[in-house]
């Protein structure tokens, strides 16, 4: 059944969420496990489901199934899950331009061309909370001490109108790969969905954006690149937000019968203050603002540094094997510290 109804402008009005889906690679879930968890990134309102199904999964999140047949989607996707689920909206009311719909047994309607810019509006609200929720999910799945990611599967959107009717805007996206699991307990996975929404409006929006796209991508360059980015933009981000004063006192000048004249400790809180160089701006960070950070970290950092340099100057053109996985497992160490953080 083709688009022949024509639409009259403003004769449709909904508002509309989407719902991202990912796989959780890494992990095994028990049977028929799904939780759901509501959460708030500036004053934006999400929701987030982990699933073993697809369909139960948005039905708790949206009240609307995701796909006519889950057995037929997971062949096509070439998956079993377990899943993520993260919806973005609902948005204002939007409404419709003139286009062309069709409807639909179940009498929900598909549209063709009637809201032109739903696809943009939903995208300003995903741009905000996916990143920051896509990588607290990542960091905390691995800090159970497994290597576990997740991709990005498919996408759709749906608007409802004001008596209830479904108005669905369908993309697909992407595709998954093979990789081991582990079975999550129920106990342990309703946990990482309570840490996740309490620690993902901390992340830094930037940091967290990085990394984001190195979890998405599959070249290694690039996938390096993304991760020292975001350790790169969360370095800078922590050195600003310390008071450099208080830490000298309190990592420097530890004796009070030895603590030079307030002038001295002036002078020398005014020279970190103008600290530029990214490594030194990192161990002032590690010292102060990252508790976890040891010296190997920091080592590392330097290592991985040394790589990034090179690739911008033109030296080297690929970074060494398993760089990108360092820089990843460093940047989840620095994030997870700040999503731990109150500052």
């Amino acid at each position: 059944m083709g688009f022949h109804e024509l639409v009259g402008r403003g004769s449709l009005v909904a508002r509309f969420t989407s719902v991202t889906v990912y796989e959780a690679h890494g992990i095994a879930l028990q049977n028929n496990f799904l939780d759901v968890r509501e959460g708030c990134i500036a004053d934006t309102n999400y929701r987030i489901a982990l699933t073993k199904s697809i369909n139960a999964g948005c039905q708790r999140l949206t009240g609307d199934d995701f796909t006519e047949s889950e057995a037929k989607w997971l062949k096509e996707k070439g998956t079993e899950g377990p899943f993520v689920l993260i919806t973005a909206g609902p948005t204002g009311c939007i409404r419709c331009e003139a286009g062309r719909m069709r409807r639909m047994p179940d009498n929900s309607i598909d549209t063709h061309g009637c809201f032109p810019g739903l696809r943009e509006t939903l995208k300003s609200l995903e741009d905000l909370l996916l990143p920051p929720v896509v990588s607290t999910a990542t960091i905390a799945l691995n800090k159970l001490g497994r290597h576990v990611a997740l991709r990005k599967l498919d996408y759709a959107s749906a608007g409802r109108t004001a008596d209830g009717t479904v108005i669905r805007d369908i993309r697909l996206d992407v595709i998954g790969v093979m990789t081991t699991f582990h079975l999550l307990e129920a106990s342990q996975a309703s946990e990482i969905l309570d840490v996740l929404i309490e620690r993902a409006p901390r992340l830094n929006q930037r940091a967290a954006q990085h990394f984001a796209r190195g979890t998405a991508e599959k070249d290694q360059l690039k996938r390096f690149l993304c991760f020292f980015l975001s350790l790169e933009v969360e370095t800078h981000a922590a050195f600003r937000r310390i008071d450099h004063a208080q830490q000298l006192n309190t990592h420097i000048f530890r004796d009070g019968t030895s603590a030079p004249r307030p002038s001295i400790a002036d002078l020398i809180s005014l020279s970190i203050n103008n600290w530029n160089s990214l490594f030194d701006r990192f161990v002032w960070c590690a010292t102060c603002a990252w508790p976890s950070i040891t010296d190997e970290d920091i080592k590392l950092f330097k290592e991985l540094k040394k790589t990034r340099d090179g690739i911008a100057h033109g030296y080297i053109s690929e970074p060494p094997a398993n760089s990108a996985r360092k820089a990843e497992l460093l940047a989840q160490k620095i994030l997870w510290n700040q999503g731990a953080s109150d500052a």
